[in-house]
């Protein structure tokens, strides 16, 4: 097993134990606090997690950098239907990870792409 597959499946995993998280914790929620819950989870954990899941994968990983770019925005719209049971549906909850996301791959296919560059560059000198 390559360092490239370790790093996809420790993303994924990643993914699995925040997805469990968010539900938990939604689910022990108490009355009252779902603006905060919304908020913390949504608004700033997913977001961030999906940019730097994204930039990391498209840096380092494999093929399951495009599965990435999948599973968050559905994250987005799923958990706060499983969460709230059934209501919460926002049309903009799908972009809470599809923007970071993408932001994230860019980002990250980019500086793969210089470094690529110049070692392909370094290479040709010698």
């Amino acid at each position: 097993m390559n360092k490239k597959t370790n790093i996809d499946k420790i993303l994924f995993i990643y993914f699995i134990a925040l997805t469990i998280i968010i539900i938990i914790s939604g689910k022990l929620l108490g009355q009252g606090y779902e603006k905060a819950f919304t908020t913390i989870f949504f608004y700033i954990l997913l977001p961030m997690s999906a940019f730097l899941t994204n930039l990391i994968s498209s840096l380092f990983g494999k093929m399951m950098k495009y599965l990435f770019l999948i599973i968050y925005p559905l994250a987005g719209v799923l958990l706060p239907m499983v969460v709230f049971k059934g209501v919460g549906y926002d049309s903009l909850s799908l972009y809470y990870g599809l923007i970071p996301g993408i932001a994230g791959f860019i980002i990250g296919t980019y500086l793969k792409m210089r470094r690529n560059i110049k070692i392909n560059r370094e290479n040709k000198n010698k």
